[in-house]
Protein backbone atom coordinates (compact mmCIF):
# COMPACT_ATOMS: atom_id res chain seq x y z
CA UNK A 1 0.00 0.00 0.00
CA UNK A 2 1.36 3.40 -1.00
CA UNK A 3 1.92 6.24 1.49
CA UNK A 4 -0.83 8.32 -0.20
CA UNK A 5 -3.38 5.57 0.35
CA UNK A 6 -2.38 5.33 4.02
CA UNK A 7 -2.64 9.11 4.46
CA UNK A 8 -6.18 9.37 3.00
CA UNK A 9 -8.03 7.58 5.89
CA UNK A 10 -5.98 9.54 8.43
CA UNK A 11 -7.01 12.85 6.80
CA UNK A 12 -10.66 11.80 6.66
CA UNK A 13 -10.64 10.75 10.32
CA UNK A 14 -9.01 14.09 11.24
CA UNK A 15 -11.52 16.31 9.44
CA UNK A 16 -14.71 14.44 10.34
CA UNK A 17 -14.81 15.64 14.01
CA UNK A 18 -14.15 19.21 12.90
CA UNK A 19 -17.00 19.03 10.41
CA UNK A 20 -19.31 17.55 13.04
CA UNK A 21 -18.40 20.29 15.52
CA UNK A 22 -18.93 22.98 12.87
CA UNK A 23 -22.39 21.59 12.07
CA UNK A 24 -23.30 21.57 15.76
CA UNK A 25 -22.12 25.18 16.17
CA UNK A 26 -24.08 26.33 13.10
CA UNK A 27 -27.17 24.54 14.40
CA UNK A 28 -26.83 26.25 17.78
CA UNK A 29 -26.35 29.65 16.14
CA UNK A 30 -29.40 29.11 13.95
CA UNK A 31 -31.45 28.09 16.98
CA UNK A 32 -30.29 31.16 18.94
CA UNK A 33 -31.15 33.54 16.08
CA UNK A 34 -34.56 31.93 15.76
CA UNK A 35 -35.19 32.31 19.50
CA UNK A 36 -34.00 35.93 19.46
CA UNK A 37 -36.33 36.72 16.55
CA UNK A 38 -39.16 35.15 18.50
CA UNK A 39 -38.26 37.21 21.60
CA UNK A 40 -38.22 40.41 19.54
CA UNK A 41 -41.63 39.65 18.01
CA UNK A 42 -42.98 38.82 21.46
CA UNK A 43 -41.55 42.06 22.89
CA UNK A 44 -43.09 44.15 20.11
CA UNK A 45 -46.43 42.38 20.53
CA UNK A 46 -46.33 43.01 24.28
CA UNK A 47 -45.49 46.69 23.72
CA UNK A 48 -48.40 47.12 21.31
CA UNK A 49 -50.71 45.30 23.75
CA UNK A 50 -49.67 47.64 26.60
CA UNK A 51 -50.22 50.70 24.42
CA UNK A 52 -53.66 49.51 23.30
CA UNK A 53 -54.65 48.68 26.87
CA UNK A 54 -53.71 52.19 27.98
CA UNK A 55 -54.98 54.34 25.10
CA UNK A 56 -57.04 52.07 22.85
CA UNK A 57 -56.50 50.52 19.44
CA UNK A 58 -54.76 52.36 16.61
CA UNK A 59 -56.66 52.11 13.30
CA UNK A 60 -54.25 51.40 10.44
CA UNK A 61 -56.02 52.25 7.18
CA UNK A 62 -53.05 51.38 4.98
CA UNK A 63 -50.08 49.39 6.37
CA UNK A 64 -47.79 51.01 3.77
CA UNK A 65 -48.32 54.52 5.21
CA UNK A 66 -47.00 56.24 8.34
CA UNK A 67 -49.80 56.91 10.85
CA UNK A 68 -49.43 59.67 13.48
CA UNK A 69 -51.77 60.70 16.27
CA UNK A 70 -51.05 63.15 19.09
CA UNK A 71 -51.72 61.98 22.65
CA UNK A 72 -52.90 63.94 25.66
CA UNK A 73 -50.32 64.46 28.43
CA UNK A 74 -50.69 65.71 31.99
CA UNK A 75 -47.73 68.07 31.59
CA UNK A 76 -48.33 71.01 29.19
CA UNK A 77 -44.61 71.07 28.40
CA UNK A 78 -44.63 67.43 27.31
CA UNK A 79 -45.79 66.24 23.88
CA UNK A 80 -46.48 62.70 22.79
CA UNK A 81 -47.46 60.95 19.59
CA UNK A 82 -48.56 57.45 18.79
CA UNK A 83 -46.88 56.38 15.55
CA UNK A 84 -47.11 53.43 13.18
CA UNK A 85 -44.11 52.90 10.89
CA UNK A 86 -44.37 50.61 7.85
CA UNK A 87 -41.71 48.03 7.03
CA UNK A 88 -38.29 49.23 5.82
CA UNK A 89 -38.88 52.77 7.08
CA UNK A 90 -35.89 55.14 7.11
CA UNK A 91 -35.81 58.81 8.04
CA UNK A 92 -33.73 61.29 10.03
CA UNK A 93 -35.13 62.88 13.19
CA UNK A 94 -33.99 66.52 13.33
CA UNK A 95 -34.42 69.09 16.08
CA UNK A 96 -33.71 72.62 14.88
CA UNK A 97 -33.21 75.88 16.75
CA UNK A 98 -32.62 79.32 15.29
CA UNK A 99 -29.75 80.00 17.71
CA UNK A 100 -28.12 76.68 18.57
CA UNK A 101 -28.25 74.89 15.20
CA UNK A 102 -29.66 71.38 14.95
CA UNK A 103 -29.18 67.83 16.16
CA UNK A 104 -30.14 64.72 14.21
CA UNK A 105 -30.32 60.94 14.48
CA UNK A 106 -31.16 58.22 11.98
CA UNK A 107 -34.40 56.28 12.40
CA UNK A 108 -35.01 52.91 10.75
CA UNK A 109 -37.50 50.07 11.22
CA UNK A 110 -37.13 46.82 9.26
CA UNK A 111 -40.54 45.53 10.37
CA UNK A 112 -43.88 47.33 10.83
CA UNK A 113 -43.63 49.03 14.22
CA UNK A 114 -45.97 50.91 16.52
CA UNK A 115 -44.39 53.09 19.21
CA UNK A 116 -44.67 56.29 21.26
CA UNK A 117 -42.62 59.42 20.53
CA UNK A 118 -42.17 61.97 23.32
CA UNK A 119 -40.71 65.49 23.51
CA UNK A 120 -40.46 67.13 26.92
CA UNK A 121 -39.14 70.49 28.11
CA UNK A 122 -37.82 70.61 31.66
CA UNK A 123 -35.91 72.94 33.99
CA UNK A 124 -32.56 71.80 35.35
CA UNK A 125 -30.65 74.16 37.67
CA UNK A 126 -32.09 77.24 36.01
CA UNK A 127 -31.51 75.94 32.48
CA UNK A 128 -34.10 74.50 30.12
CA UNK A 129 -33.53 71.13 28.45
CA UNK A 130 -35.43 69.41 25.68
CA UNK A 131 -35.59 65.64 26.06
CA UNK A 132 -36.91 63.46 23.21
CA UNK A 133 -37.47 59.71 23.12
CA UNK A 134 -38.49 57.47 20.23
CA UNK A 135 -38.37 53.77 21.02
CA UNK A 136 -34.78 52.93 21.93
CA UNK A 137 -33.45 56.28 20.64
CA UNK A 138 -33.29 59.36 22.88
CA UNK A 139 -31.56 62.75 22.95
CA UNK A 140 -31.11 65.68 25.32
CA UNK A 141 -30.34 69.24 24.23
CA UNK A 142 -30.12 72.56 26.02
CA UNK A 143 -32.30 75.52 25.04
CA UNK A 144 -30.33 78.65 24.13
CA UNK A 145 -30.24 81.66 24.34
CA UNK A 146 -31.62 82.73 27.74
CA UNK A 147 -34.48 84.61 26.10
CA UNK A 148 -35.82 81.25 24.85
CA UNK A 149 -35.52 79.69 28.29
CA UNK A 150 -37.33 82.64 29.84
CA UNK A 151 -40.15 82.31 27.32
CA UNK A 152 -40.56 78.60 28.09
CA UNK A 153 -40.49 79.05 31.85
CA UNK A 154 -42.53 82.24 32.21
CA UNK A 155 -44.52 82.81 29.00
CA UNK A 156 -45.48 79.27 27.99
CA UNK A 157 -49.20 80.05 27.66
CA UNK A 158 -48.44 82.83 25.14
CA UNK A 159 -46.24 80.76 22.81
CA UNK A 160 -47.38 79.64 19.36
CA UNK A 161 -47.40 75.84 19.42
CA UNK A 162 -48.20 73.62 16.44
CA UNK A 163 -48.38 69.87 17.07
CA UNK A 164 -48.86 67.34 14.28
CA UNK A 165 -51.86 65.05 14.71
CA UNK A 166 -53.41 67.07 17.53
CA UNK A 167 -56.87 67.28 15.97
CA UNK A 168 -56.91 64.16 13.80
CA UNK A 169 -55.06 61.06 12.76
CA UNK A 170 -52.45 61.94 10.10
CA UNK A 171 -51.10 59.59 7.43
CA UNK A 172 -47.92 60.18 5.41
CA UNK A 173 -46.03 58.45 2.64
CA UNK A 174 -42.90 56.59 3.82
CA UNK A 175 -40.61 59.13 2.09
CA UNK A 176 -42.63 62.22 3.06
CA UNK A 177 -41.00 64.86 5.28
CA UNK A 178 -43.10 66.40 8.05
CA UNK A 179 -42.89 68.48 11.25
CA UNK A 180 -43.93 66.99 14.59
CA UNK A 181 -43.65 70.13 16.66
CA UNK A 182 -43.03 73.84 16.16
CA UNK A 183 -42.81 76.32 19.04
CA UNK A 184 -42.43 80.06 18.42
CA UNK A 185 -42.44 83.26 20.42
CA UNK A 186 -45.04 85.64 18.94
CA UNK A 187 -43.40 88.72 17.41
CA UNK A 188 -45.02 91.14 19.89
CA UNK A 189 -43.87 89.07 22.87
CA UNK A 190 -40.39 88.65 21.42
CA UNK A 191 -39.94 92.40 21.01
CA UNK A 192 -41.12 93.10 24.54
CA UNK A 193 -38.76 90.46 25.96
CA UNK A 194 -35.69 91.72 24.08
CA UNK A 195 -35.59 94.86 26.21
CA UNK A 196 -34.95 92.70 29.28
CA UNK A 197 -31.85 91.07 27.83
CA UNK A 198 -28.66 92.97 27.05
CA UNK A 199 -27.56 91.19 23.86
CA UNK A 200 -27.47 92.78 20.41
CA UNK A 201 -27.71 89.40 18.66
CA UNK A 202 -31.29 89.02 19.87
CA UNK A 203 -32.32 91.43 17.14
CA UNK A 204 -31.75 88.68 14.57
CA UNK A 205 -33.83 86.00 16.30
CA UNK A 206 -36.80 84.71 14.33
CA UNK A 207 -38.64 83.75 17.49
CA UNK A 208 -38.74 80.04 16.69
CA UNK A 209 -37.64 78.17 19.81
CA UNK A 210 -37.61 74.70 18.33
CA UNK A 211 -38.79 72.59 15.40
CA UNK A 212 -38.84 68.78 15.48
CA UNK A 213 -38.98 67.12 12.06
CA UNK A 214 -38.57 63.93 10.09
CA UNK A 215 -36.47 64.52 6.97
CA UNK A 216 -35.10 62.18 4.32
CA UNK A 217 -31.81 60.49 5.02
CA UNK A 218 -28.87 61.59 2.91
CA UNK A 219 -28.08 59.11 0.09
Amino acid sequence: MTPNRLREPIIKSYWRPLIDVSLIVLTLIGGFLSLRSGWQRSSLSSQVARIEKRIGSFPISDPKLVHIEALETENPKEFAWRIYFPANYKMTLVQRSNSSGSSSSGISFANPTETIFRVRFRENNGLVECFSNLGSSSSLTGIQPPIYAAAILKQWDRLEIEQLGKDRLVTCEPDEEFTFLSIKIPSELLESMKSRFDNSSYGNLSGEITRVQFVKQAP
